[in-house]
């Protein structure tokens, strides 16, 4: 998982969907965004349960544990599963990776060149 883009190297526990902040907020877009997330375990937990619905209420989050249900497999909900994950990997094993650090730089150096359109 990343936030604002940076990956992260804990574990995504309730504690951490508690005590971690939406970067939507900043954006000024909290109130037109819909926030997804699959069924794990700690997605839907009571306690992230209840902090998504004061930001968000019952109609903008699709989740196992809310009205609208995640839909796995679904190209027009998950374009990042479809779409984006593809074209990094294509991007990144493009070129000539020899050691796990060369991978590590190479990821967000190759998502920092996608363009906001594209996006």
């Amino acid at each position: 998982m990343a936030l604002k883009g940076v990956p992260l190297r804990v574990p995504v526990t309730a504690t951490f969907f508690r005590t971690s902040h939406f970067c939507l907020t900043e954006r000024d877009c909290l109130d037109t965004s819909v926030f997804m997330q699959d069924g794990a375990p700690p997605h839907i937990a009571r306690a992230v349960h209840g902090l998504l619905l004061d930001h968000f209420g019952d109609d903008r989050v699709i989740s196992r544990i809310f009205p609208i249900a995640w839909s796995p497999r679904s190209p027009d909900l998950n374009p990042c599963d479809f779409w984006l994950w593809r074209f990094l990997k294509d991007c990144v094993y493009g070129g000539n990776i020899r050691n796990l650090p060369e991978l590590k730089a190479s990821i967000p150096r190759h998502d920092s060149a996608i363009d906001r359109e594209t996006l």
